[in-house]
């Protein structure tokens, strides 16, 4: 429930500016709150997320063979691989405050930046703070609601995806907090989708996607918010290194 509202308030989030500048009630103090709001709604809610995830999901027996230890069974079992367990929770509490801090940085980047770059308003610099946390919760969407429900027909097939998926959580929520403070640019898909006139094939194909969306939502959420945050860093790289084919050429 945590993850569907979380995609609820990226809804949210793509509709305010628009429907500001549709009334004309745009302001310096409205943009200011957005991103207050995002920092909590996609910065420290994934976060929170993952940690609280990785605190409960893991028995005493997992815990062993895995090495995760959840910070509060610390004092309970001190003596089953306390080292380890410390570290394993240090790395995972350092990567939930590492992707808030990241969050906070690329929205007031964003602030300073928009305002002077029109570019802003058709590209983003580094990804967007809702699509950081789509990695991340598509992710849990996944494991929870999609692997849940395999459980009873594909025991062993659900519970591999469930420990793989567990183990790609912390590595996921590093990854998106890093890509959000790159400078790599991604596509901002709500003003190119929603400021352009729409011919009726196009409101068709729009209506097709989002009902076969709901009717596959958690796999949809996965690979649409998985392939955005990758195609952009692949783009970002292909960018780079033909840049630099292209001095090492002019040089030569």
């Amino acid at each position: 429930m945590s993850g569907y509202l979380i995609i609820f308030a990226m809804i949210a989030d793509m509709m305010d500016g628009q429907v500001a500048r549709w009334s004309g009630t745009g302001s310096s103090f409205g943009g200011q709150l957005d991103s207050l709001s995002d920092v909590v709604s996609f910065g420290v809610a994934p976060a929170f997320l993952m940690f609280k995830i990785m605190e409960s999901h893991f028995g005493l027996e997992t815990l062993v063979r895995k090495s995760f230890f959840p910070v509060s069974l610390w004092k309970v079992f001190p003596n089953v691989s306390t080292q380890l367990a410390q570290l394993a929770g240090s790395w995972i509490l350092f990567v939930a405050i590492f992707y808030m801090l990241c969050a906070v940085i690329r929205l007031a980047r964003f602030n300073v930046e928009s305002d002077t770059d029109l570019a802003h308003h058709q590209n983003f610099v580094g990804l967007p703070s809702p699509a950081a946390a789509g990695v991340v919760v598509s992710l849990v969407i996944f494991q929870e609601d999609f692997i849940g429900r395999m459980a009873d027909r594909l025991p062993e097939l659900s519970s591999f995806l469930f420990d793989l998926t567990s183990w790609l959580l912390p590595f996921a929520v590093l990854f998106g907090g890093i890509l959000m403070v790159t400078r790599i640019r991604y596509l901002h898909l709500a003003n190119r989708l929603l400021r352009r006139k729409k011919s009726f094939v196009s409101v068709l194909l729009i209506i097709f996607g989002c009902l076969f969306t709901l009717w596959n939502i958690q796999i949809i959420l996965l690979l649409g918010f998985w392939s955005f945050a990758l195609m952009g860093l692949i783009r970002g790289i292909y960018i780079t290194i033909s840049r630099n084919l292209s001095k090492k050429d002019s040089v030569s």
